[in-house]
């Protein structure tokens, strides 16, 4: 079974994975640049899967990161040195089933994780002023579609070249007129609130 869905926090992310395994699904892989989830079906609710968030761990501490989960009884599923999030599934069975031996060791993941949203919300941000910017001085505007048709000259085309111009236009300068700035004005939306709620939860 494969689940496609977004997130903008990880404890939300966390809760909707173990509330599928709850219905008899393990989680068995993540395809995190289509947000897939792929379950199999068990005879029994797993033990439950948490996350942790390192980005870019040294080759050379990687194995030992991994070492250490598996020493606690935490079996990686998914995740890399470089790729942030990392999902881990408690083999044993346990009276605590929390991932963090203690407090420092929470609020360093909330630390990491909020440091992280901060970068991509500085991303977005710069990306949606430069594509801005460069609308303007290309003479048309994120908020007026119909600025995207109005090259110079194209209208007093005759009917042929015109209808090729019109048909090809919406495919290149739209495509820069729109869709970059929408996108990075869409990553702005969700680095902005998952920043809020790590922000949040680090407080709490």
């Amino acid at each position: 079974m494969i689940r496609h869905k977004l997130f903008t926090s990880l404890q939300e992310e966390e809760h909707w994975i173990n509330s599928i395994q709850s219905e008899g699904y393990q989680l068995v892989k993540v395809t995190p640049w289509i947000a897939a989830y792929h379950f199999e079906k068990c005879s029994r609710p797993p033990h439950p899967v948490r996350l942790d968030f390192h980005e870019h761990i040294a080759k050379g501490e990687y194995s030992n990161y991994l070492s250490l989960f598996e020493d606690c009884g935490w079996q990686p599923i998914q995740g890399s040195r470089r790729c942030g999030i990392h999902y881990f599934q408690q083999t044993i069975e346990a009276s605590s089933t929390e991932i963090f031996s203690d407090t420092e060791s929470k609020k360093a993941f909330y630390s990491r994780h909020q440091n992280y949203a901060y970068s991509y919300f500085g991303l977005f941000l710069t990306l949606f002023f430069i594509h801005y910017q460069v609308g303007l001085q290309n003479g048309y505007t994120l908020w007026n579609p119909k600025s995207w048709y109005l090259t110079p000259g194209l209208w007093e085309r005759t009917v042929p070249v015109f209808s090729l111009v019109f048909s090809l236009k919406p495919h290149s300068q739209c495509l820069e007129a729109a869709l970059f700035p929408y996108f990075s004005l869409l990553g702005l939306f969700i680095s902005s609130i998952s920043l809020k709620k790590v922000k949040k939860k680090r407080r709490n």
